[in-house]
């Protein structure tokens, strides 16, 4: 909660001061990382368990905010970006989804990690006590799967709707995120759908969902940088 609170001050401080799009829409990602965190943490005891693992995820968002506040500076703050409401629907749905994933992953990889200390019979009671179940875990990294699918899908038809009403042109919409994005929902679609059907090995499904993950976060940190 007080992460929260101490982005949200900075957020709106930036907000209405010299900076730019990507700060914003780091600090914007930050709080809603933490805000559903928090939430889950309220509601499951199993989320407060993985702190240890959320951790690292954290300093991820911490870093884009950083290397984006030191290199990309402006003068003139766009707040037009929040004007439209297609494209409000767009980023949000864009952000929720990269937040679920990132829960996703970690639940995947406290399922990965608890195979194998099974498999390598090298059990820690206390270690194994900060992680979920592997069924739980399972249970979790499929759940937040299907809803980071649904919210992709989402951002991908808000963002499609926006570029043909502000370019009306198509091609606009077929960018360097955007098709990441795409290739990101087909690949957790395959997942979902092998795993529904046929079932994948823990170490598998935590694999893709790490290439989704750092594809996503490329899609929306890593072009915007080299550029």
């Amino acid at each position: 909660f007080f992460l929260i609170a101490t982005n949200l001050i900075v957020y709106f401080f930036k907000l209405y001061s010299d900076s730019n799009n990507l700060t914003i829409i780091s600090l914007l990602l930050t709080i809603i990382f933490l805000s559903i965190y928090f939430i889950l943490s309220i509601l499951s005891n199993t989320f407060i368990r993985l702190r240890v693992i959320f951790l690292p995820f954290f300093l991820i968002l911490l870093f884009f905010f950083l290397v984006s506040n030191s290199f990309y500076n402006s003068n003139n703050i766009e707040l037009e970006l929040f004007n439209n409401k297609l494209l409000i629907i767009h980023i949000l749905s864009s952000l929720l989804s990269y937040s679920i994933l990132t829960i996703s992953l970690v639940t995947s990889l406290s399922v990965f990690v608890q195979d194998r200390i099974l498999k390598n019979q090298t059990y820690n009671k206390y270690f194994s006590s900060l992680l979920p179940s592997i069924y739980e875990g399972e249970l979790l990294t499929i759940r937040f799967l299907i809803l980071t699918l649904i919210l992709l899908v989402i951002s991908l038809i808000s963002g499609y709707f926006f570029y043909v009403e502000e370019y009306k042109d198509i091609n606009y919409f077929f960018n360097e995120k955007s098709l990441l994005s795409l290739f990101s929902t087909i690949i957790i679609l395959f997942l979902l759908v092998l795993r529904f059907f046929y079932g994948l090995t823990n170490k598998t499904s935590f694999k893709i969902i790490l290439l989704c993950y750092f594809v996503i976060n490329f899609s929306y940190f890593g072009i915007k940088l080299l550029n």
